[in-house]
């Protein structure tokens, strides 16, 4: 395996081993020996698919390959990180090459152009463990995969020179044990040094059990028997003798899915831990687990930087419906080298899909384009094409003709195909010109033509498609933009036509960061702007008064509120005022349902901008603060410690950032906010009202920026709803219809109430606020922090849907990892073939379901849940399963689900926190038991339906509350 790594070693940051979410992530726990069936991931090439690897218990990857940049909330922190180390050859490349001693050189592997090493030197053992281990180790890795350890044979050709060389390397192994104690050792071979060690290894791991590649030929092989029937009985005694987890990588093209799939079926009858990929071991293989990916690779034609990349129709419109769907995008410009490198590496088992989406001129030039095209329909990766469509010649491969150009002289006839078509609005048939594209085979399994256009002079164009290897979608027919700048309509159901050009299987579980225990959140946050602003009402109290008084202590929900550090402290706009402010500031946030956020130092109002020294139209970049220049550690860092060392009560510190003014930094300030252990929000554009009723004002999650991930508010501030605070001053009372769209006829967004300070500023406004708030107490919500509901998102990013391979595996049995601790809440439509979940003494992770709308929400309590695509035909009452509990819903969190196993009757308590009154819905024939409940509830049976509510009298309603039933056998 020595020849897959040739990069460079980099030296990992040291902020990494600072961070406790990254530690967490690596440290490892247990015994010395590895589970007898976890599940191995192996990825040495750059731009290492973070989320991806979480489907997996450990992830082997190259360090030299490893981001600077903090990537732990990248990856689920259930996964751990293995850092490759070649122990037996060091090659040119690495960083510490010229640092090996001449006399610790035995010879070269000319293959790879490796130089061979002395394992018997006791310098050489020093400098490996001083110089390459114990480095990786304060980065926080505590797993290692050592490579080349039968490299010694190479040069070593007597008995004698083999047997020193063996008993050096042992000792080598034994030196890093010594040093790091609780490194977790997997082998690659060493099988002649495992007699000596084995009980230092974790696992051993061999290479091409049933499938190789010959690096000399560049060709893949079958392994002959009598090579497969050696190697098995090297493992076998491996994993009878020394009782250690055995794996094999096998190798296959990356267009043989099915191969991959045969070969770890075999790998796992055998008892071994499968790991079949590309021999470069730059793609998402086959494991004890197939990942069914949730990430689309969107290609677009944005070349400015990321704050002009949010305004791109990839972006802003696309990503949406991905979302809806389950799906991440990852974006990727035309002309970049990460696009380069797509053209080289596998995309199937990586990506659902392929989504090219061209709105800037043109469908591109760019060679890569088309090789990722070809290379995506090779693997059998679906290509969604939607804008600018291409020129005949990159169509012929996929049975499309792109004719010449026609001039239109009358309105074209509008052939509708599919009830997804007029979704918002109808196809214009009002066009100037059209270039006709026709698919050869319409009628061909897997073809459907959804809008078909027609000339005068009979001439058809396929506007929008559905073909076997994807679909296309023509700029003018899928979408319309309104005149007078008035926004965009869908002339297609987007989520629709996403779901079938990507061939997504609707049986398949989806997280879902809107809900939890089927309930909707409702997240309450404030921008600080106007703190220091003064109230149109009786006495002119300043409006953060106001918020205070009439909304913070009336409304004791968990809301999270945010200052500008230059509106209240004495360095900033008001320095006679910031004393009352910050009076004001430290009340707000003693407050125990008070979660406290930074709203920036001097609140830039163009991140982009402030960050490159640009102006803008002659307006002002950030609050105009004296002898302050942007910085952007003083606007993020900086202002948290402010608010910590002057506002913050004991105990309590800064949580988040809400990012400011037009809310699109760049990568370096998201950085920053991770790098200070802030969560941030903001950002996004959720305005969809009965006015404009339309899902393109409606966004999506967030957005990577670099390496981090910038989650937007799940809705828009009183600022949009009020014309920039031009009026209606009530305006904000509108964000009803935003709930209530969202809602249905799929739950797309949380309740999310997002406002300045100054919204207490305007009788009007004020009023308005308090309407909301009101409709809000009447719905059935879950409220949580703004926090809370980052931690989700990064969850759902992270999130995997996979299906288990071959060993006790049923046939279509999912394990599904929610990404973190965090998320819990699945969602499926509700077809007639949707899984059924039920809650019995096996513990698999659920807690219930509850149809809502056209999905069925599927309540997980454990990060890792299991479920089949199989439908349950039969019911969960029957008497076998007499003892099942099931939760359909509730308004609060499941702190704890125990079942205790006792003669004539299993006890099921089930432990809720709400921060409001509680309100649940179990379904169970077995019984309540109001005794052993927790008081103050009221428990009322319909048949097998169990409602379960908390007196609003029973106090403080944000502690734990529990339900207990008795299930006669």
């Amino acid at each position: 395996m020595k020849q897959l790594f040739l990069a460079l070693w980099l030296t990992v940051a040291a902020s990494f081993s600072a961070s406790p979410v990254f530690a967490q992530a690596l440290v490892s726990a247990g015994s010395q020996r590895a589970p007898a069936d976890f599940s191995i991931a192996f990825y040495y090439s750059a731009d290492i698919p973070w989320e991806a690897l979480g489907a997996f218990d450990v992830a082997v990857v190259d360090p030299g390959h490893v981001s600077e940049s903090m990537w732990h909330h990248r990856l689920n922190p259930r996964t751990q990180v293995a850092a490759y180390i070649s122990v037996g050859e060091v090659h040119p490349t690495r960083s510490y090459f010229g640092a090996v001693d001449k006399t610790w050189q035995l010879g070269l592997n000319t293959d790879w152009g490796s130089v061979v090493v002395d394992q018997t030197s006791a310098a050489w053992r020093a400098f490996f463990v001083s110089t390459v281990v114990t480095p990786l180790w304060r980065a926080g890795y505590r797993s290692f995969f050592l490579d080349t350890l039968d490299s010694f044979h190479l040069v070593a050709k007597t008995p004698q020179g083999k047997a020193d060389q063996a008993r050096g390397l042992a000792q080598l192994v034994r030196d890093i044990k010594r040093a790091h104690p609780e490194a977790k050792l997997i082998f690659n071979r060493g099988f002649e040094i495992l007699p000596e060690v084995n009980a230092l290894a974790w696992a051993v791991a061999a290479e091409s059990l049933f499938q190789g590649y010959d690096a000399g030929k560049k060709a893949f092989r079958a392994v002959p028997q009598a090579d497969r029937d050696w190697l098995w009985g090297q493992l076998k005694r491996c994993k009878d003798e020394y009782r250690l987890p055995v794996i094999s990588i096998d190798y296959v093209p990356p267009t043989q899915r099915q191969l991959a799939l045969d070969t770890a079926k075999k790998i796992r009858a055998l008892g071994a831990i499968a790991w079949v990929a590309t021999p470069e071991l730059d793609s998402i293989g086959v494991g004890n687990v197939e990942l069914l990916p949730r990430q689309v690779l969107a290609l677009h034609d944005e070349t400015g930087h990321l704050a002009q990349l949010a305004t791109h129709e990839m972006h802003r419109l696309g990503e949406l419906p991905l979302n809806a769907l389950g799906m991440d995008a990852s974006l990727v410009a035309v002309g970049s080298p990460e696009l380069a490198r797509h053209t080289q590496r596998p995309l199937r088992g990586r990506f659902a899909g392929v989504v090219m989406w061209f709105s800037q001129g043109g469908f591109p030039k760019d060679p890569n384009v088309l090789k990722v095209f070809n290379r995506a329909r090779e693997e059998g990766v679906p290509v969604v094409m939607v804008g600018s469509l291409p020129e005949d010649a990159a169509f012929e491969p996929f049975d499309v003709d792109v004719g010449k150009v026609v001039r239109l002289g009358e309105a074209l006839k509008i052939e509708k195909l599919s009830p997804h078509v007029g979704f918002e609005v109808m196809p214009s048939p009002i066009q100037r010109e059209l270039s006709p594209t026709t698919l050869r085979n319409p009628t061909a399994p897997g073809t459907e033509v959804w809008l078909r256009v027609r000339s005068a002079n009979q001439v058809y164009s396929d506007a929008i498609a559905i073909t076997p290897w994807g679909g296309f979608a023509a700029e003018r027919f899928w979408k319309l933009e309104l005149p007078q700048n008035k926004g965009s309509r869908w002339a297609v159901n987007p989520i629709a036509f996403f779901g079938r050009a990507l061939q997504v299987d609707l049986r398949l579980p989806v997280p879902d960061v809107t809900s939890e225990n089927a309930t909707r959140f409702l997240i309450t946050h404030v921008d600080g702007d106007g703190f220091a602003s003064r109230a149109e009402v009786p006495g002119t109290p300043l409006a953060s008064e106001v918020m205070l008084k009439d909304f913070l202590e009336r409304y004791r929900l968990p809301t999270t509120v945010s200052i500008i550090q230059g509106e209240v402290g004495a360095t900033g706009l008001y320095k006679a005022l910031s004393p009352q402010l910050e009076g004001i500031a430290k009340r707000i946030f003693a407050l125990p349902h008070v979660e406290i956020a930074t709203h920036t130092f001097s609140h830039p109002f163009f991140w982009a901008e402030a960050e490159l020294g640009l102006a803008r139209d002659n307006r002002p970049v950030g609050l105009n603060i004296a002898g302050y220049t942007f910085d952007a550690r003083t606007e993020i860092a900086g202002s948290a410690e402010y608010i910590n060392t002057r506002l913050a009560p004991p105990g309590k510190r800064t949580r988040m950032l809400l990012w400011s003014g037009d809310t699109q930094p760049l990568a370096a300030p998201v950085r920053e906010a991770y790098r200070a252990g802030l969560l941030n929000m903001n950002g996004g554009y959720t305005v969809i009202s009965r006015l404009e009723s339309s899902l393109s004002l409606v966004g999506p999650l967030g957005m990577m920026k670099g390496e981090h991930y910038q989650v937007y508010a799940p809705n828009q501030n009183e600022n949009v709803y009020t014309n920039n605070w031009l009026g209606p001053f009530y305006g904000f009372e509108r964000v009803i219809e935003t709930f209530e769209m969202t809602e249905r006829p799929q739950r797309l967004k949380p309740v999310n109430i997002y406002y300045h300070t100054y919204i207490a500023s305007k009788a009007a406004s004020i009023a308005s606020l308090h309407r909301v708030y009101g409709w809000a107490l009447k719905q059935d919500l879950n409220p949580i922090f703004a926090s809370e509901y980052a931690l989700r998102v990064l969850d759902w990013r992270r999130a995997t849907v996979s299906r288990l391979v071959g060993g006790d595996a049923v046939a279509g049995e999912l394990e599904l990892r929610s990404g973190g601790e965090h998320l819990r809440q699945w969602r499926v439509s509700a077809t007639p073939d949707a899984p059924v979940f039920a809650r019995t003494l096996r513990q698999d992770g659920w807690a219930g379901q509850s149809r809502v709308g056209d999905s069925l929400y599927l309540n997980a309590i454990e990060s890792v849940a299991t479920t089949s695509m199989n439908p349950v035909t039969k019911s969960i009452f029957d008497a076998k399963n007499a003892s099942a509990v099931t939760l359909k819903s509730a308004n609060g969190r499941v702190a704890a689900w125990a079942t205790q196993v006792q003669p004539g009757e299993p006890l099921v308590r089930v432990t809720l926190a709400s921060a409001l009154a509680l309100r649940a819905q179990f379904e169970s024939a077995c019984v309540a038991d109001l005794g052993l409940s927790s008081k103050g509830l009221a428990i009322r049976r319909t048949a097998n339906q169990w409602d379960v509510t908390q007196s609003m009298l029973e106090g403080a309603h944000d502690g734990s509350k529990d339900i207990v039933f008795r299930c006669p056998r």
